[in-house]
């Protein structure tokens, strides 16, 4: 995956690194930030937001989600991810959080609150 530019995930207190991938979605998600919301939980795994607008979408079978991969599903989900697993869903990159070893604490059980910032 090609990755161009670097903003941050805030969980709470918590900052880290988020490195954007090479990809037209990630591109247009970048010039609505900064984009603080509610992300919803869904099944242990994952945290989303759904946006007003689709995104560009370049669907990719990527099998495995790691910690800390941002993606966009349906065209309108970012999707946070802090555990792995294997999926058979298509998702577009949207970036991918650095140093993301304890993001499954920092995110918490339930909706949490998260801000995507330039």
């Amino acid at each position: 995956m090609h990755e161009t530019g670097a903003a941050s995930l805030l969980a709470g207190s918590k900052a880290y690194a988020l490195k954007w991938a090479d990809t037209e979605a990630a591109a247009e998600l970048r010039q609505q930030l900064p984009l603080a919301k509610t992300f919803t939980e869904l099944n242990g795994s994952e945290k989303y937001y759904k946006l007003p607008k689709h995104l560009t979408v370049a669907d990719e079978d990527v099998r495995e989600i790691h910690k800390g991969d941002v993606m966009l599903f349906d065209g309108q989900y970012v999707v946070v991810f802090y555990q792995d697993f294997q999926t058979t869903y298509r998702y577009t990159r949207l970036g991918h959080v650095e140093a993301a070893n304890d993001l499954d604490a920092a995110l918490g059980a339930g909706d949490v609150f998260l801000t995507l910032q330039p």
